[in-house]
């Protein structure tokens, strides 16, 4: 899922749900919609007979941008030259050129577009949970190391934490 906005004449496709290669939050795609770059856009698409019928659209414009790329953990991204094709008022897609990569857009219902942002609150959230999990569990294990080292902690076996020599170990 992606957010398309406006920023001047530059259309800004931004990953509203992430996957391995670009992260939630980042521009998957981007174009310059300015009157110079749109009297020099690509030539229009004919489509066949059959086609113009099922689409409702004898043409399909479309448009240079740059299409962004990354590997898995979104090491190494680079920008590539894309395209964007407009199908009609519900349906675009997006060509990396270099690639041909193609993938296709469409208008989601209201009911889908509160799912896949409900999805990624709930995934976020339980990451953030479990980072702060581990960051408070760290503390209080720091902490109570130190209260044994310092004698501020005289009768261990209330912790839940175990120091036998060199080893300390939840338990």
């Amino acid at each position: 899922m992606v957010n398309v906005t406006y920023i001047g004449d530059t259309l800004i496709a931004r990953k509203v749900t992430g996957d391995k290669n670009v992260p939630a939050g980042e521009i998957t795609f981007q174009l310059d919609l300015s009157p110079q770059r749109h009297s020099a856009s690509l030539p229009n698409i004919r489509l066949s007979e059959e086609a113009s019928e099922k689409w409702n659209n004898k043409e399909l414009q479309r448009f240079a941008g740059l299409g962004h790329v990354a590997d898995e953990g979104f090491e190494n991204s680079q920008w590539l030259e894309g395209q964007i094709v407009l199908i009609n008022k519900e349906y675009f897609s997006f060509v990396w050129m270099p690639t041909g990569l193609q993938i296709f857009f469409g208008r989601p219902s209201p009911e889908l577009s509160l799912k896949m942002l409900q999805d990624g609150m709930v995934t976020s959230a339980e990451k953030n949970d479990l980072d702060a999990s581990m960051k408070h569990i760290m503390r209080c294990f720091d902490a109570t190391i130190d209260a044994l080292e310092d004698g501020l902690l005289r009768d261990a076996s209330k912790s839940c934490i175990f120091v036998d020599d060199d080893t300390c170990c939840f338990d």
